[in-house]
């Protein structure tokens, strides 16, 4: 009978703790599908500009998964003119971004001739 009683609190307070669980709110994540309009890769950042105007700057950290064009990729492979699908839970470091597109093609330094 000791063993019955044991069992069913300890099967309770599963249920509780997993209860509570479901009703704890996680951060709300923001979806954005917006153009590349710059990638600093010095800095690891990138910035979008929306329909509206708008541009944004996001963070690139080692947990962004990045995707390009299906592939997984690197913030390299990211260029201006590519369509950006950024998710991100607090608008400052991207967590996912699905890139699509070719976008510009980055053009190595010259020097100016006198």
């Amino acid at each position: 009978m000791r063993w019955i009683v044991m069992v069913l609190a300890a099967t309770l307070t599963v249920v509780a703790t997993a209860a509570s669980a479901k009703t704890t709110a996680s951060p709300a994540t923001d979806v954005k599908i917006d153009t590349i309009t710059g990638v600093d890769l010095q800095n690891l950042t990138f910035k979008i500009i929306g329909k509206d105007g708008k541009e944004t700057m996001y963070n690139v950290t080692a947990l962004t998964e990045i995707v390009v064009n299906g592939k997984s990729a690197k913030i390299e492979d990211l260029k201006k003119g590519m369509t950006a699908k950024v998710t991100s839970s607090d608008s400052k470091n991207a967590e996912r971004i699905d890139a699509q597109g070719k976008g510009d093609p980055i053009k190595p330094a010259t020097k100016k001739r006198k």
